[in-house]
């Protein structure tokens, strides 16, 4: 064996060991990964809320401390829904129709009616790129708006408007869509009619509306897939929300 041999040989023997005790160096100091700027908020405490019409509740200093407490998400109708037998096309019967007081759902019609027409818009024209608009209350006496104006600037270079109302007593459910050519119209968006520049045709919504989206949700947890409404489109049409809350 040549000198020259022996000492690559002796390089290499070197090099190794060296690796050998950087690794076992680096198995023994454990990762110390940095702390997080993450902030967890819980929003389940202090909700309040009772199935009845009262008197002066919209006040801020109203004492709501006798209502019952639940966490959320929650539902006027959490212990009457399906407690009757019905049929396939009869929706569920027997619960309860009247007002209620949740103290704090944080919002009038934007959050509890133009929210799902947002998200509907969002599904069919892309994501919202920017969003405005107007809520006031001027004939119900409470402590949210009782309308709202919504404007929303698509992804694709749609822009839509929502218009949501609990101060008139007209009861409408418009949705259309126009083009250059022509329009869809699906109203009322909740019936089976869809009228379009070449016919009409009947696509009706399921007997619970929410049922489809529930069930794609339940099964997707047990294929180990995506649901098809995910948070992300959630957060897409709360950040919309957010825009016309700003806009005061």
């Amino acid at each position: 064996m040549s000198p020259s041999t022996a000492t690559h040989r002796t390089y290499a023997m070197a090099l190794i060991l060296c690796a050998v005790a950087i690794q076992a160096a680096a198995q023994t100091t454990p990762y110390t990964p940095p702390p997080s700027p993450r902030v967890k908020l819980n929003f389940d405490l202090n909700w309040k809320f009772i199935r009845d019409d009262v008197a002066g509740a919209e006040a801020l200093g109203f004492d709501d401390s006798s209502w019952t407490t639940v966490s959320t998400p929650h539902t006027f109708n959490d212990v009457d829904s399906f407690r009757q037998i019905i049929s396939h096309s009869g929706g569920d019967r027997g619960t309860y129709k009247g007002l209620s007081w949740p103290a704090k759902a944080g919002g009038g019609p934007l959050y509890d009616i133009a929210c799902h027409r947002i998200d509907l818009m969002n599904c069919l024209f892309d994501r919202p790129l920017r969003a405005t608009g107007y809520r006031s209350t001027l004939v119900h006496p409470i402590a949210v708006e009782d309308n709202a104006t919504v404007l929303i600037e698509h992804d694709s270079g749609l822009r839509g408007m929502v218009d949501v109302r609990w101060h008139s007593r007209v009861a409408r459910d418009e949705f259309r869509i126009r083009g250059t050519d022509g329009e869809m119209d699906l109203t009322p968006l909740n019936a089976p009619a869809l009228k379009f520049p070449g016919g009409a045709e009947e696509v009706p919504a399921a007997a619970n509306l929410h049922y489809p989206c529930v069930e794609d949700f339940a099964r997707a947890v047990l294929e180990g897939r995506p649901p098809r409404s995910s948070g992300a489109t959630a957060l897409e049409t709360e950040w919309a929300m957010g825009q016309v809350q700003a806009n005061l």
